[in-house]
């Protein structure tokens, strides 16, 4: 991550210069003050990840007291419905750019995509709620 920090950081730099340049030298008054909010996005954006970073590297360096056994995260499984975002997004864009009718779908795309997404989601918390309701009853098989 501090690299990427790093990279982040360089980028703000190279569009601040880029900025005053423009600034400088163009005949509008747009684009400066564009490349210039870019860059503030840039040094937020490294900000962020050198905190994250800092944050990450202070807790590995903290020994747990008490030695823990197996954890088992709670993990969403893989969905189809981050596809049907990408195809929605699609239809959405060029809904807004070329035909009007392409909203149409690419919105009822969306919205079918996170329905189900949310549902697919739901199902797969409620399987990991019976296995660990099971295991913790002390039958140490899992419910079907």
């Amino acid at each position: 991550m501090p690299s990427i920090s790093r990279t982040a950081r360089w980028m703000a730099l190279f569009l601040v210069v880029d900025s005053a340049v423009y600034m400088v030298t163009a005949r509008e008054w747009t684009g400066g003050p564009l490349i210039a909010a870019t860059a503030g996005a840039f040094a937020y954006l490294a900000l962020v990840l050198a905190g994250a970073a800092r944050r990450a590297a202070r807790e590995h360096d903290v020994e747990p007291s008490v030695d823990v056994g197996a954890v088992e995260l709670e993990h969403v499984g893989p969905t189809i419905w981050p596809a049907g975002f990408a195809l929605s997004a699609i239809f959405l864009a060029f809904g807004a750019t070329v035909l009007r009718l392409l909203l149409i779908p690419g919105g009822v795309l969306f919205v079918a995509s996170a329905l189900g997404w949310a549902a697919d989601i739901r199902h797969q918390h409620e399987h990991h709620d019976e296995h660990s309701e099971s295991v913790s009853r002390g039958s140490g098989t899992p419910a079907p």
